[in-house]
């Protein structure tokens, strides 16, 4: 093990870096916000289906809900897997962080490059030719995604 400033043996709820700050705090409050962030995000979700339900036609809320399917299935299909590998890597991850960011813009470019000229294809699959304009649109959001998902991991290399 390991000693603190002072000399002494650290244990499980002590921290060398930080005087004051244990272990086990910084896991409850580390714990505490992801569960904070996931239950916004749900609670978000849930207020936005809600909102979409009330406003459009069940036919309607069944075409955004194929075309969030197609959108998920390909978004699923295509994750890289960088925002983990750069948060589990031990090292300085900043000098990365730009290729990252190039890598996952570039990506959301492609995906509504896939979804709008897939839209008519998606749309015969499913049977139904008014999905065509709803991926087409839908996939704007993939494409305005692509430049702002590592945002999250910024923070996270940030509190560091």
């Amino acid at each position: 093990g390991g000693c603190g400033d002072d000399g002494k043996p650290l244990s499980i709820g002590t921290s060398a870096t930080e005087p004051g700050h244990s272990l086990a705090g910084k896991f409850l409050s580390g714990a505490a916000w992801a569960f904070a962030l996931r239950f916004s995000s749900r609670l978000f979700g849930l207020i936005r289906t809600v909102v979409l339900a009330r406003l459009l036609l069940p036919e309607d809320f069944g075409l955004v809900g194929l075309a969030l399917l197609a959108v998920a299935v390909l978004e699923v299909l295509t994750q890289p897997g960088l925002q983990t590998a750069l948060i589990q890597k031990k090292s300085a991850v900043e000098g990365f962080l730009d290729s990252a960011w190039t890598v996952q813009a570039m990506r959301g470019g492609l995906l509504f490059a896939i979804l709008f000229l897939s839209a008519p294809a998606v749309s015969g699959f499913f049977d139904s030719h008014v999905l065509t304009p709803v991926l087409r649109v839908i996939s704007l959001s993939v494409l305005i995604s692509g430049f702002g998902v590592l945002r999250d991991l910024n923070e996270e290399v940030a509190s560091r």
